[in-house]
């Protein structure tokens, strides 16, 4: 394919049988390649960049993954032909004699124009630049910040770049540049390893890890040490799970890939049976049996195999993930919960599996189980003192998609107080509460009668809208009365005791 030509023909492709006949308009390059930059148009730009293809980029203007012939008026921003296989983000830190330490980011994008582009770094929620830096200029930005971050230990920090309306963040692993040390059978290959990948220096001659001079592109790891190649001896590396292994065409966050000897792994390649350029995605929070890796957005369903790679570029393994159709909500079951937090919500619908978690409109992510016999997934809905109606999103990959219902906030429940009646040996406990909207069910609620130092179970019989009612069962003799009651629910975001201020009636039955 040659890059460099976004010509487009239109192939009318025909299928006549018998008297139907289906024409089809399919766009291709000069050379006769297909070109899919439609299948990510209703994604992101992080989407369409992870399709690889140079024909593909992202319409600032018609919000949209397209080619460049399709987009007039406006920026559109492709990747560079010679940065297909590298990281979105890049980095470079140096160190200045103000006790400062300045990171330098890039993205391995251009622009046909000048896009509006910033930069934001936080860690753990708490802004980290002190503002001295320069204004971003696409595709580069800077931060300075105080050299006692890094020499306390490792810090993870937070970049969110904004290119128009397209936000993207990532995770950076920062170091002390002059302090990385290994003690491994490899101790120069993975100490070169954290070195480049922590946009450090590493230096060939005295084989030490140095701060950078200043801004610059970060050095494939390859080509920063292609000398330890012939002197590296390594295990022979194996995959032994993938969890999971299936994902939406939209991609996975956060897959756990398990196995041996994974030291040396530098990046995890994806190829299906019909790609010319395998995929490729960077691994993280490496250890010898263990790492990390994000599932890159696919254009088509399928199974894909998986390998992963080795600084000499060998490929070792043989996994399958599985691409599929995304997730689709058909429901919400309760639609409602109490401003406290901690109701469990299901959430039903089609290829629910495949949803890495949800989110609020007040910039809540909420952490999501799957239940493998109902194929639904739910989640504990979190603190709010508001009422809504808020939409749920599913975050999949790194793509929103709706829910149909809607969702509500209301007060916790109000409980006013209880009377108790005897039947039988049994203690009949009458709970009197706010009429609401909750719809409280049986496993929500339990309720504790103390009468002494014992305590009782009061079995829930009934919950309506105002009232709650249970029974101690007596058994073998009867309840006589309770001093005090305690109303939990099943998380306790809630929790009421009340005193006994009525005496215990004896049923005339």
């Amino acid at each position: 394919m040659k890059h460099d030509l976004y010509e487009e023909k239109r192939k009318d492709i025909t299928n006549a049988t018998h008297h139907n006949r289906v024409n089809i308009l399919v766009p291709f390059d000069v050379n006769g390649t297909l070109i899919t930059c439609g299948t990510y148009e209703e994604g992101s730009l992080k989407d369409c960049r992870a399709a690889l293809d140079p024909l593909c980029g992202w319409c600032l203007n018609s919000h949209r993954c397209s080619t460049q012939d399709e987009c007039s008026d406006t920026s559109w921003v492709s990747i560079p032909t010679n940065s297909l296989q590298t990281q979105l983000f890049s980095f470079q830190m140096a160190e200045n004699s103000f006790r400062k330490i300045t990171l330098y980011l890039s993205l391995s994008l251009e622009s046909t124009g000048n896009p509006t582009f910033s930069c934001a770094f936080t860690k753990d929620s708490v802004k980290l630049c002190d503002g001295s830096e320069p204004p971003a200029v696409f595709p580069n930005c800077s931060c300075s910040f105080s050299n006692q971050l890094l020499y306390t230990g490792g810090s993870k920090v937070s970049a969110t770049v904004t290119v128009g309306n397209q936000k993207i963040t990532e995770m950076l692993t920062l170091r002390n540049c002059s302090s990385i040390t290994d003690n491994s059978p490899n101790a120069t290959y993975t100490q070169c390893v954290q070195c480049i990948s922590s946009g450090c220096h590493w230096s060939s001659s005295s084989q030490s890890c140095k701060w950078t001079q200043g801004p610059g592109p970060q050095l494939n790891i390859q080509d920063a040490f292609k000398y330890l190649f012939s002197k590296m001896v390594y295990k022979k590396p194996e995959i032994l799970s993938l969890k999971p292994n299936k994902a939406s065409f939209h991609g996975r966050n956060n897959v756990l890939l398990t196995g041996r000897n994974l030291e040396s792994i530098i990046k995890i390649r994806l190829r299906g049976d019909l790609d010319c350029i395998p995929k490729e995605s960077p691994v993280f929070d490496r250890s010898s049996d263990t790492l990390g890796f994000h599932i890159p957005p696919s254009e088509t369903k399928g199974t894909v195999k998986v390998c992963v790679v080795t600084p000499d570029d060998r490929c070792h393994g043989n996994s399958i993930i599985t691409y599929s159709s995304q997730p689709s909500c058909t429901g919400i079951q309760p639609t409602v919960t109490w401003s406290s937090g901690g109701r469990e919500i299901h959430v039903q619908g089609s290829n629910m599996e495949l949803v890495d978690s949800f989110s609020l409109p007040f910039n809540k992510v909420l952490k999501t189980q799957y239940n493998t016999s109902s194929e639904d997934v739910w989640f504990h809905s979190p603190l709010y003192d508001g009422s809504g109606p808020f939409k749920l999103s599913m975050n999949v990959g790194n793509t929103t998609v709706d829910c149909v219902n809607h969702f509500f906030y209301k007060p916790d429940p109000e409980f006013i107080g209880f009377t108790t009646i005897h039947v039988a040996n049994d203690l009949q406990v009458n709970i009197q509460k706010n009429a609401d909207m909750l719809n409280l069910s049986m496993n929500e609620v339990t309720v504790t009668g103390v009468h002494g130092d014992q305590q009782y179970q009061c079995v829930l019989e009934k919950i309506e809208s105002n009232a709650i009612i249970c029974k101690i069962k007596g058994e073998s003799r009867a309840i006589p009365v309770v001093d005090s009651l305690t109303i939990d629910s099943e998380l306790q975001p809630f929790s009421v005791v009340f005193k006994s201020a009525v005496t215990a009636m004896r049923s005339e039955d």
